[in-house]
């Protein structure tokens, strides 16, 4: 909901405010989700931030991010007062750990996570291969519809890319986290992953 209220914003020029604060709205209740939805919040941000960055002056992405963050500001002060309730997250122990260095140059983990998410993605999402070479083979469209395609791209790499390094050092037996976890993910990026198909797919006048 908060990825189609951004959409939206770009579209409708004249409601473009109280669109991108309901869009930080939703995108707080994700939040609200902890790790996950931390992740999602940053995501929106940074396509936000890269969307804007080359036609618009910093003030405007900071105009834009501001309305962003204010439509999330109760879920972001909620979930920051229930972190400090909570104390250390597990998933960030290993951050200060020595063996963190020795996990991220270990070929055998990298391969261990790309196995997992290849295979979770043959298992959910393959489906949507089809239908995304079908847009591909009727083109992606005009410069908007392009721009749109590249923020959703944008927001799923860094949704997977988030993933892919938290699994590389989880304090946590590897193949134990990726059998219990990557399902979950998986199919946490469908929503987003359905919207990409259908904006690269031709609107009917096309």
């Amino acid at each position: 909901a908060g990825v189609a209220l951004l959409m939206l914003a770009d579209r409708e020029k004249q409601r473009k405010r109280p669109l991108l604060v309901a869009a930080g709205v939703f995108v707080g209740f994700a939040l609200l989700t902890k790790n996950e939805g931390t992740l999602f919040f940053f995501a929106i941000v940074a396509t936000r931030i890269i969307q804007l960055r080359r036609p618009s002056p910093l003030r405007t992405i900071a105009t834009e991010v501001g309305y962003i963050a204010a439509g999330s500001s109760p879920a972001l002060l909620l979930s920051a007062w229930h972190r400090h309730l909570a104390g250390n997250n597990e998933l960030l122990k290993a951050a200060g750990s020595e063996s963190v260095f020795q996990k991220l140059t270990a070929v055998s983990r990298y391969s261990a996570v790309a196995t997992a998410f290849a295979e979770q993605f043959r298992a959910f999402d393959s489906w949507m291969l089809v239908l995304l070479g079908i847009a591909m083979m009727t083109g992606f469209g005009g410069p908007r519809r392009r721009s749109m395609l590249a923020g959703l791209a944008v927001t799923l790499g860094v949704l997977v890319g988030g993933y892919f390094v938290v699994f590389l050092v989880t304090p946590y037996d590897l193949a134990w986290h990726l059998t219990s976890s990557t399902d979950r993910l998986a199919m946490q990026l469908q929503p987003l992953m359905i919207i990409f198909v259908f904006c690269a797919l031709p609107p009917l006048e096309e």
